[in-house]
């Protein structure tokens, strides 16, 4: 591999020289690689961002940078600059490169067997290769008719090869006609992909277009890109965009239009033009149906096309309702005393809001855990109402039964003028299509929905369900009120099992009521259970004591769903216990997350970050611990990882507390991220090659270690950071040792 000089190397029609943005600076020396790119090490498939492995016969270089469909076996010439990386060594950061079609057998062989023409595999690459040698990629650009020579490829397959090759080049010129305007390989591949061979057009003429086409490209980058091509300030297109820009930001801001002189005053500050320039532009994008004018009192109101069309369909909508079966508040409150009544229930201020809400209103989730009442509720609305009542499971309803339900709705509001509630139960369960299929139903006002979930609705149920919805979250129910409804179940005739002329102790009844967790459902089960299944006694009784109650529920159902709230809720719970240094809560968690099936792997991570973020170097020994733990618990597994996991934990919960290091990394990711990269001091600059001196680099370090307690006082930041602080030590724990040890070390240096 060559580090200076030219290889002398065929010409080819490929394109020569990718320069990455903003990174070549002119007049300074940068280190030159040469050779045939052996494998990709690793690749960002979403920015290009690469570590590629160069070789040239034993000697094999590393490269990282973005690269734009660089493929194995293609011969490279990379400029860069040298640095060292913990994994890979030596590796060069390339700045800027040339690509060099591959001219002999070997790296075309490689080079076509790694996919890079689309088309050819291994097997087809080694006859094409056998059979026209070093001259290969020579024919497959300028006779790519002769391929057919080949066993197994058409005259069509080999015009198909051509295209291929062709398309790989044009991509290259594409890219770096790109660059010159300062666009990343990221998004040139968007814009390549749009527009193909247009985009040259495109940028020459109006970059303003890649706003309106190109995701992720806003006015401000297409006015960068303008400004490079050389469009005037004052141009139609930029005119035009900046208009169009200034109301979309209102639109963002939640206005859906702009009074003419509020939109022609904020237009201005933005373009930097005068305000006459603007109204001729203004009247083309009406004109154009970009924008829509409509006066009111006297003053001009601009809207975008889509946001007024989007106003004027759905006020439609609201006039067409014209819902005619409307309930006043009185009548509503009226049924539900009613049905309390008959029913022998009572309901609390937010389940009659949530009554009222829903009799009203198009739209309406209740969320909530087992037993809580969900379904219950829903027929309280239908009952409350004298709307069509359709009741469906999501769990086994499908398209066809919407059909059938939105069919009927249609004819009754239609024919009748009656409203339709569709009771959707678990709709957490209908996938985003089946949600999607309601939406222009529910907004046309043909049925009201009301869904019920045990999940969290703002993560399972359709962000354009819930941007229409109220949503009501009925709480566990109190042990009281469990014990109340096991009474009823146990001794109610009508309502209840008391015709079975069964008891229960009342300490089966606390039993019960304590270990249901708020489920009704799960009470009634085990109520039903156990007077079905126990004998008489000789009294004729049927009792329910304490260990009939157990037997009914051997084991407490502990809401916990691995995917669920309860799962991200309880694992937030365990990691702030340790941080705040509550071990017995720190217990309580983690038996319920085991408890519950937890993956153990899973809780030795939190604890293993746990001890780094919270506890860090005020004990440097929690991470050790954390480690061991993990690795200790993958070989053990459970029930007896239960222990380690417990050990672990405690260790951190009870261990002083610093989050100095997670503070001292965050602080420089935002330097780093937010502010311009600085050079790294020239005396901190790697020095091992021959000629580093020259440039100056590693020239004035002083070596630690030659010091009198192995420090000497030398700038290690960089210029631009040389006061900056990022880490802080505490006063808990080691911490406060390495504090005294940083604070002796400098006094006496």
């Amino acid at each position: 591999m060559r580090q200076t000089g030219k290889r002398g190397r065929k010409a080819t029609s490929l394109p020569v020289r990718f320069v990455h943005a903003g990174k070549l600076c002119k007049g300074e020396k940068m280190v030159e690689l040469q050779g045939y790119i052996d494998r990709i090490v690793f690749r960002n498939e979403e920015n290009g961002y690469s570590v590629l492995c160069m070789k040239e016969g034993n000697k094999e270089e590393f490269l990282v940078g973005v690269f734009p469909d660089v493929s194995e076996g293609e011969y490279l010439t990379a400029r860069g600059e040298m640095n060292v990386h913990p994994i890979y060594g030596k590796q060069l950061r390339v700045q800027e490169y040339e690509f060099t079609a591959p001219s002999d057998a070997a790296s075309t062989l490689k080079y076509l067997s790694s996919g890079a023409i689309k088309g050819i595999g291994e097997a087809l690459a080694t006859r094409i290769v056998k059979k026209f040698g070093d001259d290969t990629f020579r024919i497959m650009e300028e006779e790519p008719e002769r391929l057919a020579e080949v066993k197994g490829i058409s005259m069509r397959k080999a015009l198909e090869i051509s295209g291929a090759v062709a398309g790989k080049r044009d991509l290259r010129q594409a890219m770096l006609f790109l660059q010159q305007y300062g666009i990343t390989q990221n998004l040139g591949m968007k814009i390549y992909n749009f527009y193909q061979g247009r985009l040259y057009q495109v940028i020459r003429e109006n970059p303003y277009k890649l706003a309106d086409d190109i995701d992720g490209v806003g006015f401000r980058i297409a006015d960068e890109i303008a400004s490079k091509a050389g469009i005037l300030p004052d141009s139609d297109f930029r005119i035009r965009s900046g208009i169009l820009y200034v109301l979309e930001q209102a639109t963002g801001q939640g206005h859906t239009c702009l009074p003419m002189d509020q939109l022609m005053q904020e237009a201005r500050r933005l373009l930097g033009v005068e305000i006459d320039s603007m109204n001729d532009r203004i009247m083309d994008l009406i004109m154009d149906k970009r924008i829509v004018v409509k006066t009111k009192e006297d003053i001009q109101m601009v809207y975008s096309s889509v946001s007024y069309y989007t106003e004027l369909t759905i006020a439609q909508m609201l006039k067409d309702l014209n819902i005619k079966d409307t309930i006043t508040s009185d009548e509503i409150a009226a049924k539900i005393k009613a049905i309390e009544t008959e029913q022998d229930i009572a309901l609390d201020e937010r389940q009659r809001l949530a009554v009222s809400e829903a009799v009203n209103n198009g739209l309406t989730i209740i969320t909530g855990g087992p037993g809580t009442g969900k379904t219950t509720l829903a027929r309280i609305i239908a009952n409350t109402t004298s709307a069509e009542f359709n009741q469906v499971n999501a769990t086994v309803a499908g398209k066809k039964d919407m059909e059938e339900v939105v069919a009927k709705a249609k004819d009754n509001l239609g024919m009748y003028g009656r409203k339709t509630i569709l009771f959707v139960d678990e709709i957490h369960r209908f996938n985003k299509g089946q949600q999607d299929y309601l939406l222009p139903f529910v907004e046309d006002g043909t049925i009201i929905l009301i869904g019920a979930t045990t999940e969290n609705p703002y993560f399972e149920v359709n962000g354009a369900l819930i941007s229409r919805s109220i949503i009501f979250e009925l709480k566990p129910l109190e042990k009281e009120d469990i014990k109340t409804i096991i009474k009823r179940a146990v001794y109610d005739e009508k309502k209840g099992m008391g015709s079975y002329n069964a008891a229960i102790d009342d300490d089966a009844l606390e039993f019960l009521a304590d270990i249901s967790n708020g489920d009704a459902r799960n009470a009634l089960n085990a109520i039903e259970l156990g007077i079905l299944t126990t004998d008489r006694s000789d009294d004729g009784v049927i009792h329910i004591d304490l260990a009939t109650a157990q037997e009914c529920i051997q084991k407490r159902s502990v809401r916990y769903d691995k995917e669920g709230d309860n799962h991200y809720d309880t694992i937030s719970a365990f990691i702030k216990s340790m941080r705040g240094s509550d071990p017995d809560a720190v217990s309580y968690y983690l038996a319920k997350m085991l408890y519950a099936g937890e993956d153990i792997k899973f809780i030795a991570r939190r604890i293993m970050i746990c001890a780094s973020e919270d506890v860090g170097n005020a004990d440097p020994n929690a991470l050790q611990v954390a480690v061991a733990a993990a690795q200790a618990v993958e070989r053990i597994g459970m029930p007896e990882a239960r222990i380690i996991l417990s050990q672990a934990a405690l260790y951190i919960a009870t261990a002083p507390k610093s989050n100095s290091c997670i503070k001292a990394i965050d602080k420089a990711m935002d330097v780093v991220k937010n502010s311009k990269t600085a050079p790294v001091p020239v005396h901190l600059q790697d020095a091992h090659y021959k000629g580093s001196s020259k440039l100056g680099h590693g020239v004035g370090y002083l070596y630690a270690h030659d010091y009198p307690n192995h420090y000497v006082r030398q700038q290690y930041l960089p210029d631009a950071y040389v006061n900056e602080k990022f880490y802080e030590p505490g006063d808990m724990g080691y911490e406060r040792d390495i504090k005294k040890h940083l604070d002796k070390i400098k006094s006496e240096a």
